[in-house]
């Protein structure tokens, strides 16, 4: 007897077509679908003698179209071979023959290790502290004035609140698509993305530092931000979902955010400005200081001296 699988969603259903299978919302149906757009008794699947290989395709209600492969379907029926895909409503449907060719078996991505380690959780909390500590320094060393440990503090703490509500956020997604949530494992490639841009901020400090140029200083900030982005999603596709290529998809899901944000901000900006175009950066990030005095405290101290001057020239 030949039979068919049916996949909806990400589930299979595999049924003998010794009769004529139906898809619809009615209790009576093999399978059964909650899809308001598709009618009662939808689509009716039963084998083609005709053409052996294939099924016979026929659709029972016509409120809203089909689509077979992303054609639309004219006719009440039409044959659909193994492979094919049928869309009706909301609902998805590909249809395979037993012997139909399967993708070859994907090798663990570099990801595995972080999944079944016994020390996950600590693992990505000591990388999330290790980052929250790195970011903390680092703004302490580029400050030019006085540090406030207070705002340095708060604006990291929301950096890190920042992750955590990412990675809970893909875990959500990949709780409802392959019923594990892997909140640490997203935690841990966030907060290494992180840390990511937190080197690549400093290093581009750097670049403008040792070779100012206008395009350098206008264009980098933006490529740190699409590959940073796009590792973020990529990593998180790649743990939510079993997509393939998530590294390409994650850098094209990147290309195109940030991309409306530069378009928003090329329009969005003034034709007068008092800014300047462009800055040269005239001190490395993390260069030591020549002085233990604060620039404001060397300032006040001047304007302590004018006015002594000034009050010197009055009498």
């Amino acid at each position: 007897m030949e039979k068919i699988i049916i996949k909806n969603g990400n589930n299979f259903h595999q049924f003998v077509t010794d009769k004529a299978l139906s898809i619809g919302r009615g209790f009576d149906n093999d399978i059964i679908s909650n899809d308001p757009h598709i009618g009662n008794k939808q689509l009716s699947i039963s084998s083609n003698p005709e053409k052996p290989g294939s099924w016979l395709i026929t659709v029972n209600d016509q409120t809203n179209p089909v689509l077979i492969n992303k054609r639309p379907v004219s006719s009440p029926s039409f044959v659909a071979y193994s492979g094919d895909d049928i869309v009706v409503g909301r609902s998805h449907f590909t249809l395979y023959s037993p012997d139909h060719a399967v993708a070859p078996t994907r090798a663990f991505t570099f990801t595995n290790w972080l999944h079944s380690h016994k020390l996950k959780p600590l693992l990505s909390i000591g990388l999330v502290a290790l980052v929250f500590a790195l970011s903390v320094v680092f703004d302490a060393l580029a400050s030019f004035t006085e540090i406030n440990w207070k705002a340095l503090i708060s604006n990291n703490i929301f950096a890190i609140i920042l992750i955590t509500v990412w990675a809970a956020c893909w875990s959500l997604v990949g709780k409802l698509q392959r019923q594990h949530h892997h909140f640490f494992s997203h935690l841990f490639f966030a907060a290494g993305v992180l840390g990511l841009s937190l080197l690549w901020e400093s290093l581009n400090e750097y670049v403008i530092y040792f070779s100012p140029s206008y395009f350098i200083n206008e264009f980098l900030p933006w490529l740190m931000a699409i590959v940073c982005l796009g590792l973020a999603i990529a990593f998180s596709l790649n743990l939510s979902s079993n997509t393939s290529r998530f590294l390409m998809k994650g850098m094209l899901t990147s290309f195109a955010i940030i991309g409306v944000f530069f378009i928003i901000a090329v329009f969005d900006k003034q034709e007068f400005s008092n800014n300047p175009e462009f800055v040269v950066t005239l001190k490395p990030p993390f260069a030591p200081k020549s002085s233990t005095v604060a620039a404001k405290e060397h300032v006040s101290s001047y304007q302590q001296l004018f006015e002594k001057l000034e009050s010197l020239a009055t009498q």
